[in-house]
């Protein structure tokens, strides 16, 4: 499962009182943190695993045992100016249940979700104890019924939950979300039902504007299409799709969405916030800056394609990369720089001419 480098917390909470007392609460080095707890791994693109057998009950209360726990360290802050999020959340905006589940091969069953949607799984199963279940995420199928993923390209959209044994337990993940219509699923003790899997459609909460509909079905049915299409690829920024090894606020997808989507979303505010993202990834010259972070395992390496007209313009941890320990320059090709780096983590970047 790929990984984006250790996680980071930067957080301020302000408590008032009922006497009107302000109280504030940063995160500092006297935090503590494990590594021992019920998630095992997450990403985006390929999900998470969880085992519950390890979740520590009361963990988030005064006066749990954390002797065992490490002091968190205190690292580098990200730069820049530190600004609050100028539009609403992320939230769940509703519950879609299957509307079919069926054994594709003995244990392996499928569930239909009626439609595609954008966002998670909550299983509720009971079973022994270290039975793994694992829920596999697809827009379609194949003939033979099985999940047809060649359109994901490497994201695995795979969650897997470990039972701890103990009566009916019920499960979601916490980082991670994915594009579907069917889900695999693998392991279940027993024969699943319906009830067995519900799906939470996540997006940016943003307020709807119009409604649509006709005497004609299939004008209808696109209209919905369209719908969803939209909602499903806010994430605090517009994105080009929520399904594959992808996801990214590319810029020219939206010159022609943005001249529709406003008859369906209030996007006002999305779209003055990402215009104030994209001005932040420019240097004071207005030139855009592309961050790549690629990480790579030990004992291999790997070839990364930089966009840039030469090593010049390309740093990797704030030094020429030609200069880095673990990155050796092989070629510069049309519109790229080519570098084949060692194993560990790496921050590229590259300058670019303002449009």
């Amino acid at each position: 499962m790929r990984g984006f480098g250790y996680p980071k917390l930067l957080l301020q909470l302000e408590m008032e009182l009922a006497t009107g007392k302000v109280e504030r609460l940063s995160s500092d080095e006297t935090w503590k943190l494990t590594t021992d707890g019920p998630i095992r791994a997450n990403s985006e693109y390929d999900g998470e695993i969880y085992d519950a057998r390890q979740e520590m009950a009361g963990w988030s209360r005064p006066g749990f045992p954390d002797s065992a726990w490490q002091q968190a360290q205190v690292v580098e802050g990200p730069g820049g100016v530190l600004a609050a999020q100028s539009i609403a959340p992320i939230r769940v905006s509703e519950t879609l249940r299957p509307i079919a589940v069926h054994e594709v091969r003995p244990g392996i069953y499928v569930f239909d979700m009626g439609q595609n949607m954008v966002g998670w799984c909550r299983l509720t199963v009971a079973g022994p104890r270290g039975t793994r279940v694992t829920l596999r995420h697809a827009e379609r199928l194949r003939p033979s019924g099985m999940l047809y993923m060649d359109n994901l390209r490497s994201a695995e959209a795979t969650d897997t939950y470990i039972l701890k044994g103990k009566g009916t337990e019920v499960y979601e993940p916490r980082f991670a979300y994915h594009g579907f219509r069917y889900v695999e699923v693998k392991g279940f003790p027993g024969k699943p039902t319906l009830a067995s899997l519900e799906g939470d459609e996540v997006h940016d909460d943003l307020e709807r504007v119009s409604e649509f509909t006709t005497s004609n079905p299939l004008l209808n049915q696109i209209y919905n299409a369209v719908l969803w299409g939209a909602k499903d690829n806010y994430r605090s920024i517009p994105t080009d799709c929520p399904q594959r090894d992808e996801r990214q606020g590319w810029l020219g997808d939206r010159s022609g969405e943005s001249r529709g989507e406003t008859y369906l979303f209030d996007v006002a505010a999305l779209y003055a916030k990402w215009v104030r993202d994209i001005h932040d990834a420019q240097d004071a010259n207005g030139r855009r800056a592309l961050h790549l972070e690629p990480n790579r395992a030990p004992n291999a390496t790997a070839t990364v394609y930089v966009p840039a007209k030469d090593q010049a313009v390309v740093s990797e941890s704030a030094k020429p990369a030609s200069e880095s320990h673990g990155v050796k320059y092989l070629r510069t090709e049309a519109g790229a720089v080519v570098y084949e780096i060692g194993s560990g983590s790496y921050q590229f970047e590259s300058r670019m001419p303002g449009n």
